[in-house]
Protein backbone atom coordinates (compact mmCIF):
# COMPACT_ATOMS: atom_id res chain seq x y z
CA UNK A 1 0.00 0.00 0.00
CA UNK A 2 2.95 2.46 0.96
CA UNK A 3 4.40 1.28 -2.88
CA UNK A 4 1.32 2.88 -4.33
CA UNK A 5 1.06 5.42 -2.43
CA UNK A 6 4.48 6.58 -3.28
CA UNK A 7 3.96 5.72 -7.06
CA UNK A 8 0.72 8.17 -7.03
CA UNK A 9 2.99 10.79 -5.25
CA UNK A 10 6.30 10.87 -7.58
CA UNK A 11 3.74 10.16 -10.48
CA UNK A 12 2.27 13.72 -10.74
CA UNK A 13 1.36 16.33 -13.50
CA UNK A 14 5.14 17.12 -14.10
CA UNK A 15 5.90 13.88 -16.44
CA UNK A 16 4.15 11.55 -17.91
CA UNK A 17 5.35 7.93 -19.78
CA UNK A 18 5.13 6.92 -23.22
CA UNK A 19 5.06 2.98 -22.62
CA UNK A 20 6.76 0.43 -24.93
CA UNK A 21 3.42 -1.78 -26.75
CA UNK A 22 1.60 1.04 -27.38
CA UNK A 23 -1.61 -1.28 -28.69
CA UNK A 24 -1.79 -2.92 -24.79
CA UNK A 25 -1.80 0.73 -23.35
CA UNK A 26 -3.93 2.27 -25.30
CA UNK A 27 -6.59 -0.84 -25.71
CA UNK A 28 -6.67 -0.50 -21.74
CA UNK A 29 -7.11 3.64 -22.29
CA UNK A 30 -9.82 2.88 -24.60
CA UNK A 31 -11.85 0.00 -21.83
CA UNK A 32 -11.52 1.45 -18.65
CA UNK A 33 -9.54 -1.68 -17.66
CA UNK A 34 -6.02 -1.96 -16.99
CA UNK A 35 -3.96 -4.93 -16.67
CA UNK A 36 -2.58 -5.51 -13.02
CA UNK A 37 1.19 -6.41 -13.45
CA UNK A 38 2.41 -9.45 -13.01
CA UNK A 39 -0.71 -11.31 -13.37
CA UNK A 40 -2.84 -12.11 -16.16
CA UNK A 41 -5.87 -10.25 -14.23
CA UNK A 42 -7.46 -7.38 -15.13
CA UNK A 43 -8.61 -4.78 -12.82
CA UNK A 44 -11.24 -1.77 -13.41
CA UNK A 45 -10.70 1.74 -13.37
CA UNK A 46 -14.78 2.15 -13.17
CA UNK A 47 -15.12 0.44 -9.71
CA UNK A 48 -16.45 2.10 -7.00
CA UNK A 49 -19.14 4.66 -6.55
CA UNK A 50 -20.55 6.56 -9.42
CA UNK A 51 -22.71 9.56 -9.35
CA UNK A 52 -25.55 9.67 -11.64
CA UNK A 53 -25.68 12.91 -14.16
CA UNK A 54 -29.30 13.00 -12.86
CA UNK A 55 -28.53 14.16 -9.82
CA UNK A 56 -27.05 17.62 -11.00
CA UNK A 57 -29.09 18.59 -14.17
CA UNK A 58 -27.83 22.20 -14.11
CA UNK A 59 -23.95 20.53 -14.73
CA UNK A 60 -24.60 19.12 -18.11
CA UNK A 61 -23.97 22.19 -20.13
CA UNK A 62 -21.09 22.83 -18.36
CA UNK A 63 -19.85 18.70 -19.07
CA UNK A 64 -20.69 19.51 -22.27
CA UNK A 65 -18.75 22.68 -22.91
CA UNK A 66 -15.82 20.76 -21.05
CA UNK A 67 -16.06 17.92 -23.34
CA UNK A 68 -15.94 20.22 -26.65
CA UNK A 69 -12.75 21.56 -25.13
CA UNK A 70 -11.06 18.60 -24.48
CA UNK A 71 -11.51 17.00 -27.57
CA UNK A 72 -10.41 20.18 -29.22
CA UNK A 73 -7.21 19.88 -27.30
CA UNK A 74 -6.93 16.17 -27.96
CA UNK A 75 -7.24 16.97 -32.00
CA UNK A 76 -4.78 19.69 -31.75
CA UNK A 77 -2.43 17.68 -30.46
CA UNK A 78 -2.93 14.45 -32.35
CA UNK A 79 -2.22 17.15 -35.14
CA UNK A 80 1.10 18.05 -33.47
CA UNK A 81 2.16 14.89 -33.60
CA UNK A 82 1.38 14.62 -37.26
CA UNK A 83 -1.61 11.96 -37.38
CA UNK A 84 -3.22 12.04 -40.54
CA UNK A 85 -6.99 13.40 -40.36
CA UNK A 86 -6.78 14.20 -36.66
CA UNK A 87 -10.32 15.08 -36.57
CA UNK A 88 -11.84 11.30 -37.87
CA UNK A 89 -8.79 9.91 -36.01
CA UNK A 90 -10.26 10.83 -32.92
CA UNK A 91 -13.16 8.91 -33.36
CA UNK A 92 -10.70 5.47 -34.15
CA UNK A 93 -9.77 2.49 -32.44
CA UNK A 94 -6.40 1.45 -31.54
CA UNK A 95 -6.44 -1.23 -33.71
CA UNK A 96 -7.12 1.01 -36.79
CA UNK A 97 -3.59 2.55 -36.19
CA UNK A 98 -0.34 1.62 -37.77
CA UNK A 99 2.41 0.85 -35.33
CA UNK A 100 3.79 4.53 -35.74
CA UNK A 101 0.67 6.20 -35.52
CA UNK A 102 0.17 4.19 -31.95
CA UNK A 103 3.43 5.37 -30.92
CA UNK A 104 2.25 9.11 -31.74
CA UNK A 105 -0.63 8.55 -30.02
CA UNK A 106 1.35 7.61 -27.02
CA UNK A 107 3.53 10.49 -27.48
CA UNK A 108 0.08 12.77 -28.11
CA UNK A 109 -1.49 11.49 -24.52
CA UNK A 110 1.43 12.23 -23.02
CA UNK A 111 1.82 15.73 -23.99
CA UNK A 112 -2.00 16.28 -23.45
CA UNK A 113 -1.26 17.51 -19.75
CA UNK A 114 1.67 19.76 -20.71
CA UNK A 115 4.42 17.53 -18.70
CA UNK A 116 7.97 19.20 -17.98
CA UNK A 117 9.07 15.87 -18.53
CA UNK A 118 7.91 12.90 -21.09
CA UNK A 119 9.66 9.50 -20.51
CA UNK A 120 9.46 7.31 -23.75
CA UNK A 121 10.39 3.98 -22.87
CA UNK A 122 11.30 1.95 -25.77
CA UNK A 123 9.36 4.20 -27.98
CA UNK A 124 10.75 2.60 -31.38
CA UNK A 125 10.73 -1.42 -30.59
CA UNK A 126 8.95 -2.78 -33.13
CA UNK A 127 9.00 -0.10 -35.60
CA UNK A 128 10.58 -0.08 -39.09
CA UNK A 129 13.75 2.04 -39.71
CA UNK A 130 12.17 4.87 -41.35
CA UNK A 131 9.23 5.26 -38.68
CA UNK A 132 11.67 4.81 -36.01
CA UNK A 133 13.33 8.15 -37.70
CA UNK A 134 10.45 9.83 -37.85
CA UNK A 135 9.66 9.09 -33.94
CA UNK A 136 13.10 10.23 -32.75
CA UNK A 137 12.86 13.24 -34.93
CA UNK A 138 9.02 14.15 -33.69
CA UNK A 139 10.23 14.02 -29.74
CA UNK A 140 13.24 16.06 -30.76
CA UNK A 141 11.16 18.20 -32.51
CA UNK A 142 8.29 18.60 -29.49
CA UNK A 143 11.05 19.11 -26.88
CA UNK A 144 12.22 21.97 -28.86
CA UNK A 145 8.78 23.26 -29.37
CA UNK A 146 7.40 22.71 -26.47
CA UNK A 147 10.13 22.92 -23.83
CA UNK A 148 9.56 19.43 -22.23
CA UNK A 149 12.50 17.16 -20.62
CA UNK A 150 12.56 13.71 -22.65
CA UNK A 151 14.24 10.91 -20.61
CA UNK A 152 14.65 7.69 -23.09
CA UNK A 153 15.15 4.33 -22.39
CA UNK A 154 16.80 1.72 -24.74
CA UNK A 155 18.70 -0.84 -25.21
CA UNK A 156 20.01 0.54 -29.17
CA UNK A 157 22.72 2.84 -29.03
CA UNK A 158 21.57 3.53 -32.24
CA UNK A 159 18.60 5.38 -30.95
CA UNK A 160 20.38 6.94 -28.27
CA UNK A 161 22.75 8.71 -30.47
CA UNK A 162 20.09 9.78 -32.67
CA UNK A 163 18.12 11.29 -30.18
CA UNK A 164 21.09 12.69 -27.94
CA UNK A 165 23.77 14.12 -30.66
CA UNK A 166 22.81 17.54 -32.06
CA UNK A 167 24.44 17.87 -35.75
CA UNK A 168 25.55 20.79 -36.64
CA UNK A 169 25.42 22.35 -40.34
Amino acid sequence: MERERLRREIKGRSHRICAARPLQRLQSAVSGRRPNHGTDEVESRRDGPKASPDLVPSSRPILRQRYRADKAAAIAVLGEVQIPDPERAFHKLPEQFSGGQRQRLMIAMALLTKPDLVIADEPTTALDVTIQAQILKLLKGLAKHRGVSVLLTTHDLGTAYEICVTRSR
